[in-house]
């Protein structure tokens, strides 16, 4: 300015009940309640040996709730900030935004508490992140602070490291940015240049740098996009964002190779500025809020084949919120609409 009729689960688990446990250590990537280990990327590491992972949607699974939370210190009312799930310390890292001004302070959240981590690292902006979890670093690029930005800084948990890396994505704000756990790679896609210009271009980043991908298809332009990773599905997928011609009500995703778009037999209105995250207990992708010509507070759900409006009651109207998974589910916290919010919420 981001229930289970069927299941097969490498012939381990027969009881449908014990799914919506295994769905959330495949997307969070921690110890199981049976002792054995799960790699974030949506595959079971079982006495060292990685099992495929394959589920449906249950009926089992509890109903959708957003729960509106009071921590004690919560970050300053901000809109267009950074957040992502660090999965091996278990926290929920958020950046910068927009406040009175550009904002620069790092906090993260434990699943009850905020905590204020940093005031030192990237200039204060509007930014994107990602966790990438083969690495343990939490990623984020460019932004916004009255200039494009083109930076690359990574968050270990302690302290904020600038990656100096060429060749590189042109300076952007409102990009995709995403962490594709099966092919352990960050990837970013468009973003804007300026308000009224836009990118279409694909990128990766691993340990060596950043690689520009061509796949055969690609989206239209956009900046503004929510996107998210399905790691059971092992696809990232995006929704929306603006484009010189208005807002996009379109559904893509990307498989590592290239990009399809998904015509689904209902969709949520257009939008730009939504927020997007992984729901490990229904396997789902959970999107929140956005804006076309006025500010959203609808919840919907991505299962691979359609969009579910959820009809929740929920965070008030917003967009250019964020949302992650962790500790204890989805969280979302800030975003603006008349005014700027500083509320926490769970899903």
């Amino acid at each position: 300015m981001s229930g289970y009729e069927s299941i097969t689960f490498g012939g381990i688990l027969t009881d449908v009940r014990m799914v919506i446990v295994l769905a959330c250590v495949a997307a969070c990537g921690r110890l199981g309640f049976d002792g054995r280990t799960y790699d974030g990327d949506g595959s079971v590491v079982v006495d060292d040996v990685s099992t495929d992972v394959s589920m449906d949607v249950s009926t089992d699974a509890p109903p959708s709730t957003w729960q509106a939370l009071a921590p004690a210190t919560p970050p300053s009312a901000r809109y267009a900030h950074g957040m992502a799930y660090d999965v091996a310390r278990d926290r929920v890292v958020l950046f910068g935004g927009i406040g009175d001004t550009y904002l620069a302070d790092t906090w993260e959240w434990d699943g009850s508490t905020w905590a204020m981590r940093s005031s030192t690292g990237p200039t204060g902006r509007s930014t994107v992140m990602a966790h990438d979890s083969l690495r343990a670093r939490t990623v984020l690029f460019g932004g916004y602070n009255g200039a494009y930005l083109q930076e690359t800084w990574e968050w270990g948990g302690a302290a904020w490291t600038q990656r100096a890396l060429s060749p590189a994505p042109s300076p952007r704000a409102a990009n995709l940015l995403t962490y594709d756990g099966a092919r352990k790679r960050t990837v970013l896609f468009g973003g804007n240049i300026s308000p009224a210009v836009t990118l279409a271009d694909t990128w990766e980043l691993d340990a060596t740098g950043w690689t520009q991908r061509n796949p055969l298809t690609s989206p239209p332009m956009r900046g503004g996009a929510a996107a998210a990773y399905d790691p059971i599905r092992q696809r990232v997928v995006m929704f929306g964002g603006r484009s010189t011609a208005g807002s996009l009500g379109d559904t893509w995703e990307w498989d590592g190779t290239t990009w399809l778009e998904i015509v689904a037999p209902t969709s949520p209105p257009p939008r730009a500025g939504a927020s997007m995250a992984f729901d490990a207990v229904h396997a789902t992708i959970v999107m929140f809020g956005g804006f076309d010509g006025s500010s959203l507070g609808d919840t919907w759900s991505w299962d691979g084949t359609s969009w579910t409006d959820l009809t929740v009651v929920g965070p008030m109207p917003r967009s250019q919120s964020a949302m992650a998974p962790g500790p204890g589910g989805i969280v979302l916290f800030g975003g603006i609409a008349a005014g700027r919010f500083g509320d926490t919420w769970r899903f």
